[in-house]
């Protein structure tokens, strides 16, 4: 195996990553986001997934969960997707046989979103789409809240487990004067 990285021709790369900024570019579009508003969930900016989407530069390996969240997409299914614009000899190799199917996975997840989100536009966007992450994203944080909340409560649980047991509260004695007992 060389260790050189795959090169292709400079034209068949840039043919590669404008189809696959195309899918990203649709994703976007569907969802209702404008280029500003996807860069701020995908942890970008509005120039660089310009680029993206035009086929001037691809995304990051490191990022590409991150994108694959913010298009509402499942992060593996995505990275298999952009492999293949991105690198397709590996892909390739690795998929070969299952390109096709990829192929068509890619093209009902298309489809269901178009269904999913009719109205297009800045304006049906930001009446449809964003509330709904922001609702999605305050109940995750809520339930964030939660489990940290349940977490530390376990912690403490298991960290007194660990340590000797604390005495009960001592109990006051009573004052001289017979003061703070019990009638009887």
């Amino acid at each position: 195996m060389s260790a050189r990285p795959q090169k292709l021709a400079d034209s068949e790369t840039t043919s590669l990553r404008q189809q696959g900024g195309k899918i990203v570019k649709q994703l976007r579009e569907i969802i209702g986001y404008s280029q500003t508003d996807f860069a701020l969930h995908a942890g970008s900016t509005k120039v660089f997934v310009s680029m993206v989407e035009t086929g001037r530069s691809r995304i990051p390996p490191s990022e590409v969960a991150a994108w694959a969240v913010a298009l509402r997409s499942e992060p593996r299914d995505f990275a298999k997707m952009m492999m293949r614009y991105y690198d397709p000899q590996t892909f390739a190799l690795l998929f070969g046989d299952e390109a096709e199917e990829l192929q068509q996975k890619l093209q009902a997840t298309l489809d269901a979103r178009v269904d999913e989100f009719p109205k297009r536009g800045r304006r049906a966007a930001r009446e449809t789409a964003s509330p709904e992450p922001m609702t999605a994203l305050q109940g995750q944080v809520a339930g964030l809240a939660e489990q940290v909340q349940m977490l530390a409560r376990q912690v403490e649980a298991l960290t007194r487990l660990g340590t000797p047991p604390v005495p009960a509260k001592p109990s006051i004695p009573p004052a001289a004067d017979g003061a703070g007992l019990p009638e009887g």
